[in-house]
């Protein structure tokens, strides 16, 4: 999708403001706006000319006192030109990405509008916006089009160059989640640790009384081990309904609400994936089972005449 900017000062009654204008070219650009859309509707694009209509952020829109339907002159600044052209247009539509960034620097219109104030042809454009229908294969893609596409001055970049700030820190929460997980089993492992700890100590007569009766040391083990995991089943299993539960709701209703201005959402964001959490469960048996071994060796130092004194 072919895209145009220009930069022009916004002038409402209230206040001015300064801001790049992006001029959009079709339905796939426009429609991509729906998610953020607030109030009002997309742009309406004309069958000649240029539309009238803009988009701006609610950012933009609460700092000039404007609403869906106001009308306002924008001031756009040509190089050379000693006067700046103005036209006057009508706020159709108020978005609001959470990337404060962006909210507060981009108003979108039509592309013909640009293209009509710089005196150029309606096919002039500043460059492509290309959408991918599987993220990983990006990378590729972009590579692609600058190997065969492109000649200098043109060039290709992913949206991650474009926005580096974001992408950085949805790379930082990214290694918080996996310390977070990493701490938890941890936790996990030691709990489990201790509760085969106290079975072992609670049940050393048993132990002693096994042992006399000529049960293998591998087979007493089994049972503390098996007993530990079948506690660890059930705090898994009512864990992970309660937690699973607990984000269903966050996803459907979002109370959770978080400040746009640091963290880019308005709420904390939930992606529930069953096969992750099936994957974290199992890795999570898999690791306690192994270390739960160590202690159980434990039983083995237990003696029979001992242990049956044990009171």
């Amino acid at each position: 999708s072919a895209y145009t900017v220009q930069s022009c000062i916004l002038k409402s009654k209230q206040d001015i403001e300064g801001l790049l204008f992006k001029g959009i070219t079709d339905s796939i650009q426009n429609n991509s706006m729906n998610r953020y859309l607030q109030h009002g509707k997309n742009i309406q694009f004309p069958s000649t000319g240029y539309s009238s209509d803009i988009m701006i952020s609610s950012s933009t829109a609460s700092s000039l006192g404007l609403s869906v339907g106001s009308d306002v002159i924008i001031y756009f600044l040509i190089h050379g030109d000693a006067q700046p052209r103005a036209r006057k247009v009508t706020i159709s539509g108020i978005y609001k990405t959470g990337l404060e960034d962006y909210d507060n620097l981009f108003a979108i219109c039509d592309a013909r509008l640009i293209n009509h104030i710089n005196r150029r042809n309606d096919n002039s454009i500043h460059g492509y916006e290309i959408y991918v229908n599987k993220k990983q294969d990006k990378a590729d893609i972009e590579q692609d089009i600058f190997n065969h596409y492109t000649k200098p001055p043109l060039q290709t970049y992913l949206i991650e160059k474009r926005f580096e700030n974001v992408f950085s820190w949805l790379g930082m929460m990214q290694m918080n989640e996996r310390i977070i997980i990493l701490i938890m089993l941890i936790i996990a492992v030691i709990n489990m640790i201790t509760a085969l700890l106290i079975l072992i100590l609670e049940r050393t007569q048993m132990v002693g009384m096994l042992k006399s009766m000529g049960m293998p040391n591998i087979q007493i083990q089994k049972i503390f081990v098996f007993s530990t995991l079948y506690i660890l089943l059930l705090g898994m299993l009512f864990g992970t309904l309660l937690g699973g539960g607990l984000c269903y709701l966050q996803q459907r209703f979002e109370f959770l609400h978080l400040n746009e201005a640091i963290y880019y959402v308005r709420s904390v964001p939930i992606y529930l994936d069953p096969v992750i959490i099936l994957l974290i469960n199992l890795i999570a048996i898999v690791i306690c089972t192994l270390l739960l071994m160590i202690p159980s060796l434990i039983i083995r130092t237990i003696s029979p005449t001992r242990a049956i004194k044990f009171n």
